[in-house]
């Protein structure tokens, strides 16, 4: 662990700095293997005495928890993952107790032709070393997807608070079948809440929801405060409020909009929440408990707030962040906006993220990173005015030039701007256009950050200029961008990512013989339409887990999930419906012979979003058509790539797919 005063923190990044330059002047290209491990530190979290923090070691295999000493300086212990399963989520449940998650991909009990991901909630003690399941005495717990922690801690000792569902005999009349998904109907499947004793592992019912209730809110004590309802078929959204024995409904919309509940404020009154309001601007609002009109906690012109963090001790308001390229944070609390403030000016040109800090605030958890830095995690004490690095994502690549983010945007056919990300190779200089490769995210209701990216800088290490558009459909540029996505599959969404591509061109920073499309679910279906719908615009595709036939999708999505699955219905409302036409004549498996580029497909075998069926039928059809196809199958892993195996074979891969097809 190193450790340095803040007043010579700019000393020590000089020196970073300048071992950084003569990497650059020695053409060290860092391996495969240093972008293609997970991170070694994810999920850190520092403990409420602030005299330990843990976190996930995902670049380790198996993969670890790590409980370091802060105090001497030393691991204080480890737990290895429970065996096949990849972690998630770790939260403190007390000085000595951990909580986490941990899924994996199983056969669904009752057909063993479809497989689901599974999430579990586990208990470790520090002090006997042992590993236990929750819930792991329940029969009915085996048909559950599922579980949910509501809160790690309450001001009960050794408690938390679990949310699942349970098989209700009486609500279900007579039905039966797993729990996967909020369903459009009563399946007789019932959210409860749960105390949990994290000692013994019993827990005790504290109330049960409906089919419908999506989400839970909690006292100090874990006792339930609020809850809210969902019902997709008829886009009712209501929050029900505890009085005694009963609920009372305390704010209802029906249009098609919902509220994501966070926790109560410091004097119990409120409900805080992060959702649209009646101007269309996503804010962080405060709900009365006693049914009143809805209020403003935070909310920024120009601007929709994406996230809100509160304080684990009393939930206070801490910081948000708010839309656009570069994402960026706003500090609300006081004491933590000085400490922001001294912390931006020690790490010039990095985001510093304020994650946790001990009960009696003199110690702080935060990350620190940029686009072309991964993230390092810093405890600072402020009582001794040190800041000591504790643990870092990728620490192989810590003192290596990486490729320069530039957050930009250009101009769509129809004249919309659209924002987008633009990477080019470490030691780049404008001069002839080189080879580009556009990288598209998935979703596509998601986006990507600016931050850094395992795989662009990887593509970027080996000379490529690397475009990620942030095409219409995307997350986090307001509601109106997000919605210009709906039923333009194969249309305005990826007008977007050509006009990108020519923009590049036309800018004379690509050149327009060596351009690779490259994406990885709704990004593969991108990389697939890209070489089908424009062949003579790219000389090569990659797609990773991506879709070939739209139609096809929503019926494999039906057979797994339920004709009446809130999974079904949101592909039919954003995608469209299978036996509208426009969806086959957007397929590109279907126009497997308008195919010039050579294409890589690479599927992994356990993905459960999209079927392994479809990258093997693209290639199918792409051989009949007598086109180069080349399909590598990824066993062992699914839809989130999280294994250090197939990261590194997805690299090696396509570094090879891309020097071939893409000299630079």
């Amino acid at each position: 662990m190193r450790f340095f005063k803040w007043m010579i923190a700019p000393c020590i990044l000089a020196m970073a700095s300048a071992a950084a330059g003569a990497a650059e002047k020695d053409n060290v290209r860092p391996s495969a293997a240093a972008f293609g491990a997970p991170s070694r530190a994810s999920d850190v979290r520092l403990s409420f005495d602030g005299k330990s923090a843990a976190w996930f070691d995902l670049g380790s295999v198996p993969q670890r928890i790590i409980v370091f000493d802060l105090v001497n300086q030393k691991d204080r212990t480890s737990f290895l993952a429970p065996a096949g399963l990849e972690l998630n989520r770790l939260e403190w449940s007390d000085e000595n107790t951990l909580l986490f998650t941990a899924s994996a991909t199983r056969s669904n009990l009752t057909d063993s032709r479809i497989a689901y991901e599974y999430s579990w909630i586990f208990v470790a003690d520090i002090a006997s070393g042992k590993v236990r399941m929750l819930f792991d005495d329940q029969i009915d717990q085996a048909y559950v997807t599922r579980d949910t922690l509501i809160a790690a801690h309450t001001s009960k000792p050794a408690t938390a608070i679990v949310s699942s569902p349970r098989f209700n005999h009486t609500a279900a009349h007579g039905q039966t079948g797993t729990r996967i998904t909020v369903a459009r109907k009563d399946s007789g499947w019932v959210s409860t809440l749960y105390e949990i004793d994290t000692h013994s592992g019993k827990a005790r019912d504290l109330s049960e929801g409906t089919p419908f209730t999506i989400q839970w809110v909690i006292d100090a004590d874990g006792n339930p405060a609020a809850r809210s309802e969902w019902d997709p078929k008829t886009h009712d959204f209501t929050v029900l409020a505890k009085r005694g024995q009963s609920w009372t409904q305390i704010y209802h919309r029906n249009d098609g909009k919902r509220l994501d509940l966070h926790a109560l404020t410091v004097d119990g009154k409120f409900i805080a929440a992060l959702g649209l309001d009646q101007d269309g601007r996503s804010k962080v609002l405060a709900l009365p408990l006693d049914g009143t009109a809805l209020q403003v906690l935070f909310e920024e012109p120009g601007h929709e707030v994406v996230g809100a963090s509160f304080d684990r001790f009393d939930n206070r308001l801490l910081a948000v962040r708010v839309d656009g390229l570069e994402s960026e944070f706003r500090i609300i609390d006081p004491q933590y906006q000085q400490r922001a403030k001294v912390l931006t000016k020690i790490y010039p040109g990095r985001t510093v993220e304020l994650v946790d800090q001990s009960s009696d605030r003199s110690l702080l958890l935060a990350r620190v990173y940029s686009a072309d830095k991964p993230s390092i995690y810093y405890v600072i004490d402020y009582s001794t005015h040190k800041a000591d690095i504790l643990a870092e994502t990728y620490p192989t690549l810590a003192e290596i030039p990486l490729g320069t983010v530039s957050a930009m945007a250009f101009k769509s056919r129809d004249g919309s701007s659209i924002p987008a990300y633009l990477t080019s190779p470490p030691g780049y200089s404008p001069g002839a256009p080189i080879p580009l490769v556009v990288l598209v995210h998935g979703g596509p209701e998601s986006r990507d950050h600016f931050e850094f990216n395992w795989l662009t800088q990887f593509i970027a290490s080996r000379g490529y200029l690397v475009l990620q558009p942030q095409y219409r459909g995307s997350t986090g540029f307001g509601e109106e961008f997000r919605k210009a996505g709906m039923h333009e599959w194969g249309g305005v969404m990826q007008d977007d990512v050509t006009d990108g591509v020519k923009a590049m061109i036309d800018q004379h920073l690509a050149d327009p013989h060596r351009i690779c499309i490259v994406g990885a679910g709704y990004g593969g279906y991108a990389a697939l339409a890209g070489a089908a719908f424009t062949p003579s615009l790219y000389a090569c595709a990659v797609s990773i887990n991506g879709l070939f036939d739209l139609p096809l999708f929503q019926v494999s999505v039906e057979k797994l999930w339920g004709e009446n699955s809130n999974t079904l219905a949101y592909w039919h409302d954003h995608m469209g419906a299978p036996q509208d036409p426009k969806l086959a004549e957007r397929s590109p498996g279907r126009h497997a012979a308008s195919v010039s580029a050579h294409v890589l497909l690479l599927q992994t075998t356990e993905a459960t979003s999209v079927p392994a069926e479809q990258s093997y039928a693209m290639a199918e059809s792409l051989r009949l058509a007598d086109k180069q196809v080349k399909l590598v199958k990824l066993p062992g892993d699914e839809d989130w790539l999280s294994s250090s195996a197939t990261r590194m074979k997805i690299l090696q891969e396509m570094d090879a797919f891309l020097q071939s097809n893409l000299p630079n």
